[in-house]
């Protein structure tokens, strides 16, 4: 793998180290027809939001929707999930065209902003012009996914008039939580005669979604956003890509793309506006500001000259490092032969950089599933070096279109995938949503984790590793409310294994009602991961009907303290019998009273237990649980 830093082009020595992003889980959701993910984020309450467009109509995951099964378009599509990347919930919106979320945030009362741009006048979209032309989407929603109000950029009806560029891989709105509560947007969007063709568009919306003002930068050509972010000045850096000319955009015009970069201030006016290309395309698609005030950004080339000159192969991933007044400090291009480009740049907890996109080639000893696309993720330090890099997927194409950064220093990433197999478990037709989290290598690699219960009543819990590393041990917990959780027991693990190793716990004394049973592993230092959490339900035995017959009945049941009672008329009992599930007979004493009692001679195992009794009136088998 070859790099080139700055205008010196000299070649970087790469640094491969050998812990390499690890997958540590990944789901696919969608239904029949293509679902696209632009944008994920983690909330406050652990979980995770994904945004994008789906073509499917009550089909798979997603509910209905006026997509019509891909016939009319794309609906947006809203998926909240646990942070294991299951379901919570899923809320589709927009009209019978093409509308298409690009961006998210959680807003300062929990609840979710998305962004979208949408071809659609009817259903939510009533009153965005005619439908010929594209207005912007922003949609506030509750923590629960229910609607709470929307504002629509609407669109005009003639050539000239207003209109946003329909969103998709390389024309993205963004949309950025400010300081003060509010929220910053940008898109791509014609702003009106006398010129036409699209600009950079940026506007400022306060905490209800009232417009406070809007400013427009570009050239004399289309110019395409992809991120913004908020700088630490209180200004905002737009940037994307323009086919403007040079003496419209300083360094623009050198081909069919070059990279455009805007900064303002923070009332949105232009502090400068830079270029940089060759005579092929260029295109940056996002960025991350540095703790020096420089900015770190990512994207995709395929020019040979010019201010990006190189060339791996068909398409490079590239790295640029700008000043605050815009100027280079150093550029390098990643990948292979193939083509390879990168969409998200982030920051992890320690301060390194993260970026994820797509690559067909090979690069060093990394080879991709696919000769389409697999995911690429790559790890590397402030001045281009290359820390270590992994590649996901399968044989169709996948790629990681966004990430953010988790709690536990780990990401959650989105993307599309085609592929059924590889590091891919299923797919529901066409392009999937595809979720994953990565981050640093974990101890164990899991298989599976499964709850049921037993013939006794009892919860078993099993669960198989694919991988274990320098692992320690196994943890229970268990829970009522999925919040506090107390542990019912540790499990040593392998400690060093590559094959698959099976382990189960056996809860002997559940508790009524629903549970939560959560499992977490720790390394050899002691350090805990928590892996995932299951739920179910047992029920009183004592509340079902079949335990209490007209004027017969078992109190208490569950038995604790091998006693219970027998309600019963005395003067009929002929006979009575306790067996356990194995058919065996158990011993009691009996005592008439009022009641029968039943005392339990020896100390037996907790489990369910049959009750027999005859007598002149009728005969039974009652079911009893021993806790």
């Amino acid at each position: 793998m070859r790099l080139y830093l700055s205008a010196t082009f000299l070649l970087l020595s790469v640094v491969i180290n050998a812990q390499n992003t690890a997958l540590h889980w990944q789901t696919n959701l969608g239904g029949s027809n293509n679902e696209y993910g632009y944008a994920t984020i983690a909330i406050s309450d652990g979980g995770f939001v994904v945004v994008g467009s789906t073509q499917s109509n009550k089909d798979g995951d997603v509910p209905q929707s006026r997509a019509f099964s891909g016939v009319n378009g794309n609906d947006i599509w809203v998926v909240k999930t646990n942070n294991f990347g299951e379901i919570l919930w899923s809320k589709t919106f927009g009209g019978s065209k093409d509308d298409i979320a690009t961006s998210v945030i959680e807003t300062k009362d929990n609840g979710l902003l998305v962004v979208g741009t949408s071809n659609s006048f009817d259903g939510d979209l009533v009153g965005n012009g005619n439908g010929s032309r594209g207005g912007l989407l922003v949609l506030k929603l509750k923590p629960d996914g229910s609607f709470e109000w929307k504002k629509i950029f609407s669109a005009g009806f003639s050539l000239g008039e207003v209109d946003f560029q329909k969103a998709d891989g390389t024309v993205k709105p963004v949309v950025k939580l400010t300081p003060d509560g509010g929220y910053i947007i940008a898109a791509s969007r014609e702003v009106g005669l006398p010129t036409t063709g699209q600009d950079f568009w940026l506007t400022k919306l306060d905490a209800t979604g009232k417009e406070l003002w809007n400013n427009k930068f570009g050239g004399n050509q289309d110019d395409f956003v992809n991120d913004l972010i908020v700088c630490s000045d209180g200004g905002f850096l737009i940037l994307g890509s323009t086919a403007s000319s040079g003496t419209a955009i300083d360094g623009a015009g050198k081909g069919f793309m070059d990279m455009y970069i805007v900064k303002t201030n923070a009332n949105g006016k232009i502090v400068w506006q830079k270029a940089f290309g060759g005579t092929n395309y260029d295109a940056a698609f996002s960025a991350v500001e540095n703790t020096d005030k420089s900015f770190t950004i990512v994207g995709e080339t395929n020019s040979t000259d010019g201010d990006l000159a190189g060339g791996l192969g068909l398409k490079d991933a590239i790295i640029l490092k700008i000043s605050l007044d815009g100027k280079i400090q150093s550029k390098n291009l990643y990948g292979g032969a193939g083509s390879d480009g990168f969409y998200s740049v982030q920051r992890t907890s320690e301060g390194k950089l993260v970026a994820f996109g797509y690559s067909n080639s090979k690069i060093g000893d990394l080879k991709p599933k696919s000769s389409a696309a697999d995911a690429w993720i790559m790890r590397f330090e402030i001045n281009g070096t290359v820390i270590s890099q992994s590649m996901f997927g399968g044989a169709d194409i996948d790629l990681a279109r966004n990430a953010f950064p988790t709690n536990d220093g780990n990401f959650i990433v989105v993307g599309n995938s085609n592929s059924v197999d590889g590091d891919v478990e299923d797919n529901n037709g066409g392009a999937d949503f595809w979720l994953m989290k990565t981050g640093n290598p974990l101890p164990i690699t899991m298989k599976s984790f499964v709850i049921t219960t037993t013939n006794e009543q009892f919860i078993k819990l099993t669960w198989e590793t694919i991988n274990e590393t320098k692992a320690k041990s196994f943890g229970i917990d268990r829970s009522t409310d999925d919040k506090a959780f107390t542990e019912m027991t540790k499990v040593f693990a392998s400690g060093n294994s590559t094959t698959i190793k099976a382990y189960e716990f056996i809860d002997k004394k559940p508790l009524l009602g629903k549970s939560f049973y959560r499992l977490k592993y720790s390394d050899d230092t002691g350090k805990e991961y928590i892996y995932k959490t299951l739920s179910i339900s047992i029920s009183a035995l004592a509340n079902e009907p079949s335990i209490k017959e007209d004027n017969y009945e078992i109190s208490p049941n569950p038995i604790e303290n091998n006693e219970f009672s027998l309600k019963i008329p005395t003067n009929s009992i002929q006979k009575v019998s306790l067996f356990n599930i194995h058919g065996k007979p158990v011993s009691f004493e009996l005592e008439k009273t009022e009641v029968l009692s039943v005392k339990i001679q020896q100390a037996i195992p907790s489990g369910i237990y049959f009750l027999f009794v005859e007598s002149k009136e009728k005969s039974f088998v009652k079911k009893v649980l021993v806790r």
